[in-house]
């Protein structure tokens, strides 16, 4: 058996409480608040982080069609969990124009690492009635998309089924991009987005009315079957800000038009109305459902109980609060508007504003009425929207929409590919610290130090790479200099425990080796 240089004992602890350390620092919600100042023709972000366009509005698509604009939801899928490979959808809030869907890779190009997409296309939705005024929507905890219908009148019922043909959730198997059903027991109602337990039976959901606006949740019968269940909207023991628990009322949806009519069934029972749900979010941290109420600006959380709720209370008012940004501490008013909100797996709120200032702004887990904790992420470009956000697991990556901004807007803009950006039309971006997109930093090596063994090191001919077998999906190796530059892949790599590569012909010096499979695992070698 092959003895390990002993040199590395010593060198490799160091190189991993530097590359964990600076891992952490990578998270996309690490960063300074912006000043809170007025829309421009550039869309504002903080100095440390950058953005990759993925799209366009009238780009071509792979099936050759343009993508359409009026971009909303934007949703990151993971491929098994994987950080840099899944899929992204996209909602386009105009009549009759769906869902476009895109395969997306994070891959080294030259001394980047880029997201690029591998396939794209919009989803048919013919064999459902067709789809109308998609707005947000969600994933399911066993991983099919559901989207929503932002529909309230009563619309045409082609099929004769009884159901109107719009205005409904929409479930569709992601893989195959095979819309499966609409979800007629979820009721019908302006939807905005969707959000799951892991039960597997149970999401909540609002509606975004002025008259009708409540918070609804649905257990499914059956663990991963939303076709039939019950339905349920939420109803206070008082008035929003003095509340602090309230019941589930059950609402009966045994025939197509009690399901058309939901918001009158919810009002005869005398459900609370929020004016506007923008959208709800479930924390990771204390799994409280979070929701924004769009015309008052406030966010309400609750603790669910089943047949109850309780806990339920004012998260953030509509204030001012202090931002600490670069320059010194300047108060914000929060206002109103506040339409989309997620969490990311650290426990940030992040909430998009879309009425009187077209703000992202990010609350903190530890943030409280009396000591608040706000930050300003992103400032929209002027006359635009910023609309749907999802991240990927290891939150390095942020994924969001501009929404129809000026078409006059000929301010230039460089994104991570150097291409030169307009923010002239509707734009899917891909948003992190700059540093994620440099592939010298690009590791998840938590769990390097057990699992994969790379020496000797210092290395003079032969580099040994043991136990490849503990990486799931194992697609690349790269060797990267220093300058960032990948100057070695390899994409046939043999499926055995010890992997051999010829290093002799590199130059003396400091290089990083990266392990492309269902995360990146990277760490560093000196080449005597």
């Amino acid at each position: 058996m092959l003895m390990k240089n002993k040199t590395f004992t010593f060198v490799y602890p160091l190189i991993l409480i530097c590359i964990q350390g600076f891992s952490q620092s990578m998270q996309v919600y690490n960063f300074t608040s912006l000043y809170p100042d007025e829309q421009k023709m550039q869309f504002v972000l903080p100095n440390t982080h950058s953005f990759q366009v993925i799209a366009q509005k009238n780009d071509t698509l792979s099936d050759n069609s343009l993508l359409k604009g009026f971009t909303n939801f934007c949703m990151y899928i993971a491929d098994s969990g994987s950080s840099i490979k899944g899929k992204l959808a996209i909602n386009h809030t105009t009549n009759n124009e769906g869902t476009t869907l895109f395969n997306l890779d994070l891959v080294p190009v030259s001394t980047k690492f880029l997201w690029q997409s591998t396939y794209s296309a919009p989803i048919d939705y013919s064999n459902l009635q067709g789809v109308n005024n998609l707005a947000s929507g969600g994933i399911t905890s066993w991983g099919t998309l559901v989207v929503s219908e932002k529909e309230n009148l009563p619309s045409a019922d082609n099929n004769g089924d009884g159901y109107y043909d719009t205005g409904w959730f929409v479930e569709v198997d992601a893989q195959t991009q095979i819309p499966l059903r609409k979800l007629f027991k979820m009721g019908r109602a302006p939807h905005e987005n969707i959000v799951f337990k892991n039960d597997k039976k149970t999401c909540y959901f609002g509606a975004d009315d002025g008259l009708n606006g409540y918070i609804y949740k649905f257990v499914a019968d059956t663990n991963q079957k939303l076709s039939t269940g019950k339905l349920y909207v939420l109803k206070l023991t008082g008035l929003p800000h003095t509340a602090s628990s309230g019941t589930w009322e059950l609402l009966n949806t045994a025939s197509p038009v009690q399901c058309n009519t939901i918001g009158s069934a919810a009002q005869a029972a005398g459900a609370t109305n929020f004016n506007q749900v923008g959208s709800v979010a479930i924390s990771p941290l204390d799994n409280k459902i979070y929701f924004a109420s769009k015309s008052s600006g406030r966010i309400f959380r609750f603790r669910d109980n089943g047949n109850s709720v309780d806990q339920f209370n004012l998260f953030v008012e509509s204030a001012s609060y202090p931002l600490t940004h670069s320059t010194g501490i300047e108060n914000a008013l929060w206002g109103f508007g506040h339409e989309h909100i997620a969490f990311d797996n650290a426990g940030n709120l992040w909430v998009m504003q879309n009425a009187g200032k077209y703000y992202l702004w990010v609350v903190e887990p530890t943030h409280t009425l009396l000591s608040p904790k706000v930050k300003l992420f992103a400032i929209a470009p002027i006359n635009a929207k910023l609309k749907g956000i999802s991240f990927t697991p290891d939150n390095r990556f942020m994924f969001m929409t501009i929404h129809e901004p000026s078409p006059s807007n000929t301010a230039n803009q460089i994104d991570e590919t150097g291409k030169i950006i307009h923010f002239n039309r509707s734009t899917i971006l891909a948003i992190a610290r700059k540093e994620a997109f440099l592939p010298t930093h690009v590791s998840d090596v938590y769990s390097l130090q057990d699992k994969i063994q790379v020496y000797p090191n210092p290395v003079q001919q032969m580099l040994y790479v043991s136990e490849l077998n503990q990486i799931t999906q194992l697609q690349n190796i790269y060797i990267i200099d220093i300058q960032g530059k990948v100057i070695a892949h390899y994409n046939s790599i043999p499926k055995t425990d010890l992997h051999v590569i010829d290093v002799k012909n590199l130059g003396s010096g400091l290089y990083r080796i990266v392990l492309q499979g269902e995360r990146i695992y990277s760490t560093s070698f000196v080449k005597e």
